[in-house]
């Protein structure tokens, strides 16, 4: 006689319920991971900013150290000192003193267009048109990829194929070339006269200037609203 002993067939096959399950489970895994490489991104963007800000202080103050006194530019994104030597006297080496930059190299340099109501104190946008635009602004782009802004609203995104005149915070590389479609924010200098306030910024990943003109004493005092990143200058 044989000895018969039953057999537990195994099932390999999925219900379309435990489909489902699986299909969840690695969406939601999946959205994790989306999120987290943005966070990233967004951080690794951030490090690169304030690594240029840096950049842009040594030069300022090598500036400083040569000429005896920071630039004064008539627009906070104005950085055409550290390029071009413009009214500044020529290097005496008899006196130790005068221009001899450039400050900051050619890599990154561009033209921007902007609006004229932010003042040399952090006050306004450079978002906003209250009477005329200051155009092809020799400045510094921030990493943070945006588009360009329509004239006289608060960020709006200007419309493909407007007219140069209609958009600020477009870059072009030379004058009279086409505007790149998105680029960065320009960096902006506040109080460049003020020994204890004087203050480089950035206007941050969401690409608005939202810190206000500052209210203390020292630079330190001077807050960055929302994602701005400051970075001071204090002499």
């Amino acid at each position: 006689k044989y000895l018969m002993i039953p057999l537990n067939i195994t099932r390999f096959g999925f219900t379309i319920l435990e489909l489902l399950m699986v299909v969840s489970i690695l969406a939601v895994v999946a959205g994790f991971v989306l999120f987290a490489e943005g966070d990233i991104r967004e951080t690794t963007s951030s490090s690169v900013a304030l690594a240029e800000m840096g950049a842009v202080k040594a030069a300022l103050l090598r500036f400083r150290g040569d000429t005896g006194a920071f630039p004064a530019p008539a627009n906070p994104a104005d950085f055409s000192d550290l390029y071009e030597q413009g009214s500044q006297s020529a290097w005496r080496i008899d006196v130790g003193r005068g221009w001899r930059g450039p400050y900051l190299t050619r890599r990154g340099e561009g033209l921007v267009d902007l609006g004229d109501d932010l003042a040399n104190s952090g006050v306004g946008s450079p978002a906003v048109i209250t009477s005329t635009a200051h155009t092809e602004v020799r400045s510094v782009a921030d990493p943070f990829v945006t588009w360009p802004i329509a004239s006289g609203t608060s960020y709006q995104r200007c419309a493909d194929g407007a007219a140069d005149n209609d958009c600020l915070l477009d870059w072009r590389t030379q004058p009279g070339d086409a505007r790149h479609e998105r680029w960065g924010r320009p960096y902006l200098l506040f109080e460049l006269d003020q020994p204890t306030r004087a203050r480089l910024m950035g206007m941050g990943p969401y690409g608005r200037y939202e810190s206000e003109n500052c209210a203390g004493i020292d630079c330190t005092e001077c807050a960055a609203g929302g994602d701005d990143l400051v970075i001071c200058l204090a002499y």
